[in-house]
């Protein structure tokens, strides 16, 4: 029995990222980890609810900053369908209110997006003048990418932001 169950835990709540499975194959640490941190989850006997979000708007720019180098963003060719942060806590304040689903739901943005033109959208929007360029051999944070690998399934809770309103809004509070 675990610590959880024994000390009367009646909902586990995980945030896990869409695409763990198929980037803990790849060989990705960060989502290895993640995939673990699922499995143990799930094998624990206590009630439980996994959250797989999509990368949130407010980390496109540090996507950008770590695949800079001299002034040119390198970034993978792959489709991604971001979501704001402040979506993904709704999802989870749901999640964790609800009955445990005993199993994953997965929160996407309502847009999907090229990876190369969500950075430079970001970055053009800052006037920031880096270059992007996507490429077909380029890791995410570390893991090869295959082009639909950060995208969610066809029956993900897709929330209402949008990027550029998002953008929008940000800018207008700087």
């Amino acid at each position: 029995m675990t610590v959880g169950a024994t000390s009367g835990v009646r909902h586990h709540v995980v945030l896990s990222v869409v695409g763990t499975d198929r980037l803990a194959r790849a060989g990705g640490r960060y989502f290895q980890a993640k995939a673990q941190q699922e499995r143990l989850v799930t094998e624990s006997g206590v009630p439980h609810s996994i959250v797989r979000s999509t990368q949130f708007f407010e980390f496109v720019r540090a996507i950008a900053d770590s695949a800079t180098r001299a002034q040119v963003t390198r970034v993978a060719e792959a489709l991604v369908q971001p979501i704001a942060a402040a979506d993904t806590a709704a999802a989870v304040a749901d999640a964790a209110t609800q009955a445990p689903r005993q199993g994953m739901i997965e929160v996407a943005g309502p847009d999907e997006f090229r990876l190369g033109d969500l950075v430079e959208l970001e970055l053009r929007w800052s006037r920031d003048p880096r270059e992007v360029r996507a490429e077909a051999e380029r890791e995410y944070f570390g893991t090869p990418l295959q082009p639909r690998d950060l995208l969610p399934s066809t029956d993900a809770r897709l929330y209402w932001s949008h990027f550029t309103d998002w953008l929008d809004r940000r800018t207008r509070s700087d």
